[in-house]
């Protein structure tokens, strides 16, 4: 909750800053908090920003412990699966958002995926951006489903894994919606 929490924050002074420079948005000039790379934000701010972690954390406690009250995924190797699954599910959630929503932020100065410098390449239009876009997402999709491999590899109780299952699927379902139509309110 805190790292969510601490993401909102961040987030709101890196569009703040966006919005300090409105060329920036309309131009695609990278802001000086940017200079984080595309990568690390969307796997560190970005992720917590949506709500990932926290959600597959409370996901986790209500469907997914054990009867004796232990923790659900014992071992190394379980929770680090269990990590990268949320991680990938949470990257994946804000990069179907920003396919969506990139008009919706240029307009209120939101930090968008596509306003990184890896993205601002010369003579490269939103079009194109936002095929990257979806190719990154669809790595991200191969990546908590290669952790949903893993777990059950490892023996994970088959409700578990249903229950990411779940998960996942809600994070599709919202970025299949977020493809057809910005659903994110605006701002008055």
């Amino acid at each position: 909750l805190k790292g969510y929490l601490m993401a909102q924050i961040t987030s709101n002074f890196e569009s703040s800053s966006l919005a300090l420079r409105p060329e920036a948005a309309a131009t695609n000039l990278p802001t000086p908090k940017m200079l984080q790379t595309y990568h690390e934000w969307v796997h560190t701010t970005s992720a917590s920003h949506v709500g990932g972690f926290v959600t597959f954390a409370f996901m986790a406690c209500l469907n997914n412990c054990n009867e004796d009250g232990l923790d659900s995924f014992l071992g190394a190797e379980a929770k680090y699966y269990a990590h990268e699954f949320s991680l990938h599910v949470a990257s994946y959630a804000r990069m179907t958002n920003d396919i969506g929503s990139v008009e919706r932020d240029r307009q209120e100065s939101n930090l968008n995926s596509v306003d990184f410098l890896e993205f601002c390449i010369e003579g490269v239009d939103l079009e194109a951006k936002t095929q990257q876009l979806q190719r990154l997402a669809k790595f991200e999709k191969e990546g908590y489903e290669r952790a949903l491999e893993r777990l059950r590899a490892l023996g994970t109780d088959e409700r578990k894994i249903m229950g990411m299952k779940a998960f996942s699927n809600t994070a599709e379902l919202y970025g299949e919606i977020y493809a057809m139509e910005d659903i994110t309110p605006r701002l008055a």
